[in-house]
């Protein structure tokens, strides 16, 4: 499903208008350095569409970290292909 696919079914009455058709359904990552752990912060929907976005922050990360953190609680969706 294309993201203009998944933006039309998300603004469909079917289910609700909870988001102007304009706007585009997004993935970030937030990325907090602090001195002994890396904490990535994820929002959105994770997918094989975003996976690039999530890769890129992962290869980011200093290889000296001790602690890598996986923030998950923004998620509103993740498929086998973003695990």
């Amino acid at each position: 499903m294309s993201l203009t696919d998944r933006q039309s079914a998300w603004t469909s009455p079917e289910f609700g208008e909870s988001r102007p058709a304009s706007v585009p359904v997004l993935f970030s990552v937030d990325m907090v350095a602090l001195e002994d752990e890396t904490i990535l912060r994820l929002h959105g929907e994770l997918d094989s569409w975003t996976q690039r976005e999530l890769v890129t922050a992962l290869r980011s990360v200093d290889d000296g970290v001790e602690r890598l953190v996986l923030d998950l609680s923004d998620l509103t969706f993740i498929d086998a292909s973003g695990i």
